[in-house]
């Protein structure tokens, strides 16, 4: 029987196994940046043994992992009544799990292979796949279905930087200032204590929050989030997705608007034992550099 925890774990499944004749799945559960619930019904095949095989499709995408370039159209996990067992079709190819272990380990004491797990290697590499789909999907959401993401702007009140103002090239004084204000006016709204609030922004702009002050004393990055010199916010974390060719890859704003943002917003950490969805609890702000 394969390990089907080790199998699955990529999917976020649960099977629960009955005696009888009938298997139960627990989708996998997707959480749309507005709160709205998306669950993924499945295809439901009923064959000799009642096969119920929830399927997931990443149509034109591709992993590469330990040197491999591995195209993914179909992802596909069945379970029987008898055992459980992991199927993926790869470029058109379907690989057993079970069947190519045991090719492995007869390889493996022949001396065939060098010492290897080729089944985990081709499993972390699809985990890695589609832990980027999912994460494109929370970040950007898709638009053909409706669904909000988390920098679509959708839920997400934008305010624009004057006209005329390239924060990138801001005097480090004059960055502290402006960021400074912004966030004052973010805590009066919300109600939220700096402690509680984090701040995303794109890469160039962190670079930009860490260049000295004419007096050497400290950054503005160091002056917004150490508590000892006035704190403005917890946490300022650089990421790729604000910039504006991948807001406008993803249909975030229209294409040529040239526009980087960076997002303020409450970041709750969950008490031991309490159940919640990863990412934003409450969105409040994008702002927009100007072109």
């Amino acid at each position: 029987m394969a390990d089907f925890a080790g199998s699955a774990k990529f999917l976020n499944a649960e099977v629960t196994r009955y005696e009888r004749q009938w298997m139960k799945t627990v989708y996998p559960e997707r959480w749309a940046a507005n709160g709205d619930h998306l669950y993924n019904v499945g295809d439901l095949r009923l064959g000799e043994k009642r096969v119920i095989i929830p399927r997931i499709d990443y149509a034109g995408k591709a992993t590469i992992h330990t040197g491999k370039a591995t195209d993914i159209p179909l992802l596909q996990l069945a379970t029987t009544a008898d055992q459980y067992n992991a199927r993926v079709i790869v470029m058109g190819a379907k690989w057993d799990a079970i069947s190519d272990i045991a090719a492995e380990e007869v390889a493996n004491l022949n001396g065939l292979l060098p010492e290897r797990n080729t089944v985990q290697m081709l499993m972390d590499g699809l985990s890695d796949k589609i832990s980027e789909k999912e994460h494109e999907l929370v970040v950007f959401g898709n638009q053909a279905e409706g669904m909000d993401g988390l920098f679509s702007g959708q839920r997400v009140d934008t305010l624009d930087i004057p006209a005329g103002t390239n924060l990138h090239e801001e005097p480090a004084l004059d960055l502290f200032d402006r960021i400074r204000g912004l966030l004052k006016e973010f805590h009066k709204r919300s109600l939220l204590t700096a402690m509680a609030t984090k701040m995303l922004c794109t890469i160039d702009l962190y670079d930009s929050l860490c260049r000295k002050f004419p007096d050497s004393e400290g950054t503005p990055l160091e002056r917004l989030t150490r508590a000892g010199r006035g704190m403005y916010v917890r946490e300022i974390e650089p990421v790729n997705e604000l910039t504006s060719d991948l807001l406008e890859q993803f249909g975030v704003h229209t294409p040529g608007a040239n526009r980087d943002r960076f997002m303020v917003y409450e970041d709750r950490i969950p008490e031991e034992g309490e159940v919640t969805r990863p990412g934003i609890m409450r969105q409040f702000f994008a702002m927009d550099r100007t072109p």
